[in-house]
């Protein structure tokens, strides 16, 4: 009898822990793991990451000579919390001033951008056009190359937009055609999206990751599983 019970408590609670893992199963969420590299000329790109990832405009930000790393959690929907690995790239000339070593294909693939799977591309809204857009053409040819296989998507950010508020900064742009310039630069450049922002006041900083964590999820075949990251080093 002894026996005959036991053996009922074990298959009651067999089941009773089957459909608790089944309910389990059906509320966990996907959990996407992606690495995002963030390159540029010095343009405040480490504040604009820092207020994406903390909500905040630092006091201070120290120059990135080689690769600061960040991790970001976001409701997705109902199904994904994507987990974001933004790799702040220490702004400095890619190509010592020529672009022979990636028009070559010689460029050496740093682990940087090694299974990134998209990028964003920031310059200082307050520079001149055509040198800010020079810089960021650079930026991309890099991406294209270490990233050029998987054709990741790649935002555009227009930096420092808040400086239109202060009165007392010269005006050395015409901003409609700014604007033009860059409309056509993002088209001939193969851009996903481009972002006037402030990191400062926080003016589209969510909306430009939000694409391109939208982009990225868009390519679900590519990412990774729950536990995997592309690829996971934390230095």
């Amino acid at each position: 009898t002894h026996t005959h019970t036991h053996s009922y408590h074990t298959s009651h609670m067999g089941a009773a822990s089957g459909k608790e893992e089944a309910a389990s199963k059906k509320k966990k969420k996907r959990r996407p793991c992606f690495k995002v590299v963030v390159v540029g000329d010095v343009s405040g790109k480490t504040c604009l990451v820092r207020r994406f990832t903390c909500s905040a405009f630092p006091k201070s930000c120290k120059r990135n000579m080689g690769a600061d790393l960040s991790v970001k959690f976001i409701d997705f929907d109902s199904e994904n919390e994507v987990h974001l690995q933004l790799w702040d790239i220490g702004s400095r000339d890619p190509f010592n001033g020529s672009t022979s070593s990636v028009n070559s294909g010689n460029l050496p693939a740093p682990i940087y951008y090694e299974g990134a799977a998209g990028a964003v591309v920031v310059f200082d809204r307050s520079e001149p056009r055509e040198a800010a857009l020079e810089g960021a053409r650079m930026w991309k040819d890099v991406i294209d190359v270490q990233c050029g296989i998987k054709k990741i998507p790649v935002i555009l950010i227009a930096n420092k937009c808040d400086l239109d508020l202060d009165l007392d900064l010269p005006t050395t742009t015409d901003p409609a055609k700014d604007i033009d310039k860059t409309e056509a630069f993002v088209q001939a450049n193969d851009f996903a999206g481009f972002f006037e922002a402030s990191a400062k006041l926080g003016t589209n900083v969510n909306e430009a990751f939000d694409l391109l964590v939208k982009l990225m999820m868009e390519r679900d075949v590519d990412y990774p599983r729950e536990g995997e990251y592309w690829p996971a080093y934390f230095w």
